[in-house]
């Protein structure tokens, strides 16, 4: 037998009914046995109530004036039966319940036989009014539809969507929000962000505070948006901070005018093109092979241990941005030269990124324009960190294997941005002014890219072989 919809939303809000006085029952019973006392209260109250009945009126009535007794007994049972239910509906119910059905009701926020959820907690973070939790429940509106019709519930009970995820009860759903103005539009980039740590990088604010990323752990960083989405501030407030703080920054650049100027004054190591990319790619391989050797002989873990024990002989980090990767590293060229040099170019990447952080080398991608090509599977699992601002389902999914950020990042927030771990934060409003504080200086990246350090690497068996090999084929030529 089929049911129609009214009698699904009829046994819906039957349900919803019984568990909300059910609920509130439970809370009268764990107050009574945190304390016992209200037991006493409440048997004095029901002893006072029994009390006040005239049973001198009924005595000389005989059977019948004792049926009235009983009546009269069974009529205050029934009525303080009543009023327990209703006491018990009335804690059990969630402020606000009946409101927040009717507003997602009218978002057209419901399932196939048109219910809508239905709140059944709310729960402050911090003790603030505006920072909730909102646990819902409700039948056959899965977690990907709450995610796809998350700026329409925003819009519905007007406050900003934080996250939405699985709740620990069956058909339950946690909806973080908070005010519309809990996360400002715009905060201004300035040195005071930067995190005491050396490898800590400030990324944005969240509504649950500063979000952070470490390149002692993940040593890759991509940010992607479309035009206009706050991808280059984002970009350069990373870099920045890497600047502040005396790294090696290496910025391929091949619009030749997002990073002129005060870029290149203040110590930033700048090419243009394939051919001069491809070069500091492979002095960055001769460098890391130089670290790794030269840690190894002094028995350290990583540079961090090794600038602890050797303080007056410290290796500086390395940080390379690629900006705009699309143009650097598309594969797809006709140009068998380009072609060769950008895949030699993205095999470096991928060593810098499986063996590099260990010796301070990190990388920052910036993307705009989508391309499975540029964005290869070992590519992308070394991108560990992953900010997605204003995007299409595209972009998005490439990025973070998931539609999300085309859903949950508005379009007319630039610097709105959400990471691969689910947060979304506003990124911090850069100018290339900013860096008019720090001094000006040559860039250390030329000396250090010609092994200005002295290091050296012991050449691996695979490496003399390949060395031996060209030799011999020198000759044969001659």
């Amino acid at each position: 037998m089929n049911a129609t919809k009214n009698e699904l939303q009829h046994n819906t809000m039957l349900h919803y009914y019984i568990g909300t006085t059910v609920n509130g029952a439970k809370g009268i019973a764990h107050t009574v046995k945190a304390n016992p006392l209200w037991i006493v209260a409440m048997l004095v109250m029901a002893w006072l109530a029994y009390s006040v009945q005239d049973m001198r009126a009924t005595e000389s009535m005989g059977s019948i004036g004792h049926l009235m007794t009983v009546l009269q007994s069974v009529e205050m049972l029934a009525v303080a039966a009543i009023a327990l239910v209703v006491v018990c509906y009335r804690i059990g119910s969630v402020t606000g319940a009946k409101q927040m059905y009717q507003d997602l009701l009218r978002g057209g926020i419901v399932n196939s036989a048109g219910e809508a959820p239905l709140l059944v907690e709310r729960k402050r973070i911090d003790g603030e009014q505006e920072n909730c939790l909102l646990t819902f429940k409700i039948k056959g509106l899965p977690l990907e539809r709450w995610k796809d019709l998350s700026p329409t519930i925003a819009a519905s009970l007007g406050v900003y969507v934080v996250e939405i995820k699985e709740g620990a009860e069956p058909y339950t759903y946690t909806v973080h929000t908070v005010a519309n103005d809990a996360l400002p539009t715009r905060i201004d980039w300035s040195p005071s962000i930067i995190p005491d740590r050396s490898t800590k990088f400030a990324l944005g604010e969240a509504v649950t505070g500063t979000v952070y990323a470490d390149i002692q752990n993940d040593p890759g960083i991509l940010t992607a948006s479309a035009t206009g989405g706050g991808k280059t501030m984002e970009t350069k407030g990373i870099a920045a901070q890497a600047l502040y703080r005396d790294y090696i920054l290496i910025v391929a650049d091949y619009k030749y005018v997002e990073y002129g100027g005060i870029w290149g004054s203040k110590g930033t190591y700048i090419v243009h093109d394939d051919e001069n990319l491809l070069w500091v790619m492979q002095r960055l391989i001769e460098r890391l092979h130089d670290r790794r050797d030269w840690l190894a002989e002094h028995d350290c873990r990583n540079i961090d241990d090794y600038n602890e024990r050797y303080p007056d002989n410290k290796l500086r980090r390395v940080m390379l941005l690629i900006d705009e990767a699309a143009i650097a590293l598309d594969t797809r060229t006709q140009n068998k030269a380009k072609k060769a040099a950008r895949q030699e170019i993205v095999e470096a990447i991928n060593e810098l990124a499986c063996t590099g952080r260990f010796v301070g080398f990190s990388f920052l991608i910036s993307l705009q324009r989508p391309s499975a090509e540029v964005l290869s599977g070992e590519l992308r699992n070394n991108l560990t960190i992953r900010l997605v601002g204003k995007s299409d389902a595209n972009l998005s999914m490439l990025a973070l294997d998931n539609a999300d950020a085309a859903k949950l990042i508005p379009s007319d927030t630039p610097g709105r941005f959400l990471t691969s771990n689910g947060e979304i934060l506003q990124g911090y409003y850069f100018e290339d002014t900013m860096l008019r504080n720090l001094p000006d200086k040559k860039s250390p990246a030329w000396e250090f890219l010609m092994n200005g350090e002295n290091l050296y690497h012991q050449m691996t068996m695979q490496e003399l072989e390949e060395k031996n090999k060209t030799k011999g084929e020198d000759k044969n030529e001659q």
